[in-house]
């Protein structure tokens, strides 16, 4: 899927986003996800066939797949305790500075957010 740059006028594709600075138009792609049960339908495409028809089959770049051969424990892993439909891999996101101080604001924000629901009612 391409989009056009015609001139000022830009025929876009639905997944694409588009902004305007100026005189230049920046087009941007939406990032893709790929659960956990794709990614295995991926590696065991490129272990039966090759790499390269995995990618023309699943649609996906190369690099992504090499990474998911790599992890292929991991994945598999991740199905066994039914975790196939997960986005995020554990672990992933921001890392806590301190924890201590993590948990003192999560309890405040459960003591804030239930105050508030039950004045709600």
């Amino acid at each position: 899927m391409r989009a056009k740059l015609l001139g000022n006028c830009l025929e876009s594709i639905s997944h694409f986003t588009v902004a305007k600075e100026h005189k230049f138009v920046i087009v941007m792609c939406k990032r893709k996800w790929y659960n956990v049960s794709f990614k295995l339908k991926a590696v065991e495409c490129a272990e039966k066939k090759s790499m390269e028809a995995a990618v023309r089959e699943m649609v996906v770049d190369s690099k992504r797949i090499h990474e998911w051969c790599k992890r292929k424990q991991m994945l598999a892993s991740l199905k066994k305790k039914g975790a196939s439909s997960r986005i995020r891999q554990c672990g992933a996101g921001r890392k806590a500075l301190d924890v201590d101080l993590e948990d003192a604001l999560f309890s405040y924000w459960n003591c804030i957010v239930t105050v508030f629901a039950c004045l709600a009612r």
